[in-house]
């Protein structure tokens, strides 16, 4: 009988302990095991087309974005724009440079010109971002499919200014100064619009 007594009074101190640590374990993965807003970032960056870029273009606001799939997305899109007006500035001083042939210049213009449309599409992508969490079905839906076109439009206005460059080999100073800035900016572009499809239905 004290047998019995004592593999009862260990069961039971192990259910308690078993109930304690569920209650208190934090929540922060499918575990319950907490994780680092680096870590979440890291983890979610692994559904982008380029998650190096994507871990070090948000890495630097983890403490803004915390463990927010909401946060994620709407750092996303700021990144993103704060990438874009850095590109068009580099762009506006080039026009000013001298000695610029007619095509470096015109090269200049268009992309100048293609920079403002995806600015354009990328903020309406936020306000559809924003209508999108303060609505419901199918509403939502719909503003989760139009802040991905405006995502998509900005993405490829900046791969047509890529394309264009690409065409002429012969601007050789040029492409070596806007090619990589407008590259990485696609790259940026892209991995928002795949995270905004990944994780907009999240919440938090």
């Amino acid at each position: 009988m004290a047998n019995s007594f004592i593999v009862s009074l260990l069961l039971s101190v192990l259910c308690i302990a078993s109930a304690s640590s569920q209650s208190t374990a934090p929540v922060g993965s499918p575990t319950g095991t907490p994780i680092s807003a680096q870590e979440f970032i890291k983890v979610s960056c692994n559904v982008t087309t380029d998650p190096i870029i994507c871990v070090d273009s948000l890495s630097p606001y983890a403490s803004l974005i915390q463990e927010s799939p909401r946060r994620l997305i709407f750092t996303a899109v700021n990144v993103s724009l704060a990438n874009i007006q850095s590109t068009m500035t580099l762009v506006d001083n080039l026009k000013k440079m001298k000695g610029l042939t007619f095509i470096e210049s015109g090269l200049l213009s268009s992309c100048s010109e293609m920079f403002v449309l995806g600015q354009r599409d990328l903020s309406t992508s936020k306000a559809q971002l924003d209508d999108m969490y303060k609505s419901k079905r199918p509403d939502f839906k719909q503003h989760f499919e139009d802040a991905k076109m405006s995502i998509g439009g900005a993405g490829d206005n900046f791969f047509m200014c890529n394309y264009e460059f690409d065409l002429r080999k012969e601007v050789v100073k040029l492409r070596a100064l806007v090619i990589p800035t407008v590259v990485n900016v696609t790259h940026i572009l892209s991995n928002t619009l795949d995270l905004v499809a990944k994780f907009a239905n999240a919440t938090g």
